[in-house]
């Protein structure tokens, strides 16, 4: 029983990592100029180093009173804090994976240990039993099936073997093949449980945080899986989040908004208001549940370049937002830091009737290098009008319920023997869950995502350039002096003014446009061009007589201008595609989900090794605990025991408390075999039957032929179970009468 979980621990070679980085960048710093000072300070930093190994490198020295400030002494005390916050935190990386290995291998130990005590346990009862009937002259024997040990496997059968099923402690028909019964017809729900405060009715549509949603939201624009396999977005004129829309919102557009709109803004629209068409907020309204479904099915199609997932996305705040320079692993790091919430689903299988359930198999996605799923319960249900049941072993190490890449890396035998495994290898980073067989119409699972990972997206960026040419034309003219000297005279002004802005798009505004290229200008927000035209004339000449004469000698004066505008109005210049890291997600992801029922033989049988005695046996009863499908007639047996005390003979029993069993002939079926002793009243009509043998009675057999109901439907899905049994042997004494 050993279990190989390498050490992942990098402790060590950091610690080193980061002393040759502190001795390069001292040197570096203070440009040491002869081998002996470099030599003396590797010297130092090694000794310390090595006398510190097992502990951390940072030493609290506080100031007092009339202490020099020495800027190197506070840099290297800061610099040993980092450096072990940084060894610290990669190890914590490090050894993740290792400590999840060792717990599962622990479960694993500790289910084999369990095994070989129940082993143990079952022979201590037997002994007990043994020792404490002997002095009544009682002798019992029998099995519990949590092995083979007393099973005869070399006996010559004339039917298949039954199964016997160590893992669950009970034996079954012969299991021809694995039947997995989720397919297209069955139909499944989807839905949260945790966190409380999340939104199921998908109310923040427009940037998706605190929201269920059965696909991918965010993501660079092309890449993401929106839900139910496509977008469905509408604008609205409410809701509009100043912090989500960057863009200036001004009601100045171009089409009135419609009467059904008025007043949807908490009085800030009336009547007439208009708004242009990246004044608008986009919303996401989620699939439809018949849209969901088709993509639930992904996990029952059987092909591994398919699957469903689920999410919750919540704000992220990272360390760096300007010209951020962190890495992915870096930004996992933060993300973990912020991390105060576990996300789980539940799934809800009905398969339209009950069905006869073994077993579970599970391939997840993992999102995230730490990114494990864990199923946290699996359960049963017969009706609707019954509770869910917890399959047996889930929570007792039986199996593996964090699904890490090394899950399962190698099937105990015994599951993968019940699962009809051939290859013990084959399920690694899956689940497998298998139970005593049950009958149940539902199957529900419930799956937890503890970590989040960085949910990096894209939004468009577009700059916007206006350019206003105008131009200033004057004309003056005069009469001059006694209509001598007349003047005129003109001027152009050209003024050209040049703006530019930047305007940042939602994410849906981006998503949107990716499908429709034109709408880039209008969530932009791009006008038309216009132009204009003012002109002006002034006359300067007098008024009245007086004024005429006055201008006739003097002269008089006129003055014309005009103001021309050419607005070329907002027109793109370029956009690009900024990324954002403001965003954590919480993802839990189903490749193929199977639940499987079993095809049995018709019939099956196995029969037991000998058990001794050491005293002739002259009497014989058999005590049972077995379980028949309730579908199959109560009127039959199907189950039938045979003793044999030598190998050739085989004397059909009933066992105790079970009803009276009529064979073919009208006989009923003994409950007592009395072998070689002479017992009045016996005969073919008591549960009591003598037999003989041509030598004394010194060993017994048991052969059990078990079968099904061929009357019932999907009669191959169904089989009885034997748990255990007890053969009660009374040898003969002094006292017994020959």
């Amino acid at each position: 029983m050993r279990f190989k979980n390498p050490n992942t621990s990098r402790i060590a070679k950091n610690k080193i990592f980061a002393l040759f980085n502190r001795i390069v960048k001292r040197n570096a710093e203070h440009n040491r100029g002869s081998i002996f000072e470099v030599l003396s300070q590797l010297f130092i930093e090694f000794k310390r180093f090595f006398i510190k190994i097992k502990s951390p490198r940072f030493e609290f020295t506080p100031l007092t009173k009339g202490d020099v400030v020495v800027a190197e002494r506070y840099n290297d005390t800061n610099m040993d804090a980092i450096e072990d916050l940084t060894v610290c935190t990669d190890e914590i990386n490090a050894i993740k994976p290792m400590i999840i290995g060792s717990y599962n291998s622990a479960r694993q130990m500790a289910k084999e240990l369990e095994n070989r005590s129940e082993s143990a346990l079952s022979k201590i009862t037997d002994i007990r039993l043994f020792e404490g009937q002997l002095g009544q002259e009682i002798i019992v024997v029998g099995d519990d099936f949590l092995n083979t040990n007393k099973i005869d496997e070399s006996f010559s059968l004339s039917a298949p073997s039954a199964d016997i099923r160590p893992s669950e402690g009970l034996v079954t028909l012969n299991r021809i093949e694995s039947i997995n019964l989720v397919n297209e017809d069955v139909s499944i729900t989807c839905e949260p449980t945790m966190p409380g405060d999340i939104d199921i009715d998908n109310a923040t549509g427009s940037n998706n945080v605190n929201r269920y949603y059965e696909g991918n939201f965010y993501n660079f624009i092309g890449n993401a899986r929106p839900e139910g396999g496509n977008w469905h977005l509408e604008e609205r004129l409410y809701g509009i989040d100043e912090d989500d829309l960057n863009a200036s919102v001004t009601a100045v557009a171009q089409d009135a908004v419609p009467t059904a709109f008025n007043n949807t803004m908490d009085g800030a629209l009336t009547p007439g208001t208009v708004l242009r068409p990246q004044d608008i907020t986009i919303y996401d309204r989620g699939a439809r549940k018949e849209e969901k479904n088709i993509i639930r099915k992904r996990m029952f199609d059987e092909d591994s370049a398919t699957f469903w997932e689920a999410e919750y996305v919540r704000d992220f705040t990272p360390s760096q937002t300007e010209d951020i320079d962190l890495t992915l692993d870096e930004l996992a790091a933060e993300v973990i830091q912020q991390d105060t919430k576990d996300f789980e689903v539940k799934l809800t299988i009905d398969f339209g009737s009950e069905k006869q359930l073994t077993w579970l198999s599970l391939d997840p996605i993992n999102f995230g290098e730490t990114a494990w799923v864990e199923i946290t319960d699996i359960g049963t249900q017969s009706s609707q009008e019954e509770g869910f049941k917890t399959i047996p072993s889930l929570f007792n190490n039986r199996f593996a319920n964090t699904l890490t890449n090394e899950a399962n890396e190698e099937l105990q035998a015994d599951v993968a023997s019940q699962i009809l495994s051939p290859d013990r290898s084959s399920f690694k980073g899956k689940g497998v869950f298998n139970f005593p067989t049950v009958s149940a119409q539902y199957i529900q699972i419930k799956i937890r995502q503890k970590v989040p990972v960085p949910n990096l997206y894209q939004r468009l960026t577009a700059q916007l350039t206006r350019s206003i040419d105008t131009t200033l034309s004057e004309s003056e003219s005069s009469s001059g002096f006694l209509g001598f000297g007349a003047s005129s005279s003109s001027s152009t002004t050209i003024t050209q003014t040049r703006m530019s802005r930047l305007v940042k798009l939602t994410y849906l505004q981006t998503v949107k446009t990716h499908f429709n290229n034109q709408g880039i200008n209008e969530y932009a927000g791009e006008t038309a061009p216009s132009s204009n035209m003012i002109s002006s004339s002034e006359d300067g000449r007098r008024h009245g007589l007086i004024g005429f004469i006055v201008d006739l000698i003097f002269g008089s004066s006129q003055s014309q201008s005009s103001i021309s505008s050419n607005d070329s109005g907002w027109r793109l210049s370029k956009s690009w595609l900024e990324t954002y890291y403001n965003k954590m997600r919480y993802a839990i992801g189903i490749r193929e989900l199977s639940v499987f029922g079993y095809k049995f033989s018709p019939t099956s049988e196995f029969v037991s090794k000998k058990f001794t005695s050491p005293k002739e046996i002259i009497k014989a009863q058999l005590e049972v605990i077995e379980e028949i499908p309730s579908k199959f007639d109560p009127s039959q047996r199907y189950i039938e025991y045979y003793l044999s005390f030598d190998d050739e003979n085989w004397h059909r029993v009933n066992p105790t408390g079970s009803p009276s069993l009529y064979l073919d002939g009208g006989q009923i079926a003994p409950e007592i075999l009395t072998i070689n002793f002479d017992v009045a009243g016996s005969g073919p009509n008591q549960s009591v039957r003598a037999i003989t043998t041509d030598t004394p009675a010194t060993s017994v057999r048991l052969k059990v032929v078990m079968k099904n109901d061929p009357s019932v439907g999907n009669a191959n899905s169904y089989t009885p179970v034997l748990k255990k049994y007890r053969v009660k042997l009374s040898p003969r004494t002094s006292l017994s009468r020959a």
